[in-house]
């Protein structure tokens, strides 16, 4: 249920970055198709690298929030 609230925030958080479609689409198969911690672990190191979103204050924060 997290993850429906967290995937229906990205317009807003994440709309207007230039290759929004793309990140959508690559943070909806990472949020859905992780199979474990470690894959989802691995998955987002890779996300964050590929899009160069390392700086993009809303993943940070939901991404140090995952454990709550």
């Amino acid at each position: 249920m997290v993850f429906v609230h967290i995937m229906k925030k990205v317009p807003e958080k994440l709309g207007g970055l230039r290759t929004y479609k793309t990140i959508k689409h690559g943070l909806k198969q990472l949020v859905y198709d992780a199979t474990s911690t470690i894959d989802f672990e691995v998955g987002w190191e890779q996300f964050i690298s590929n899009f160069s979103l390392q700086n993009n204050e809303w993943l940070s924060t939901f991404y140090n929030d995952k454990s709550i």
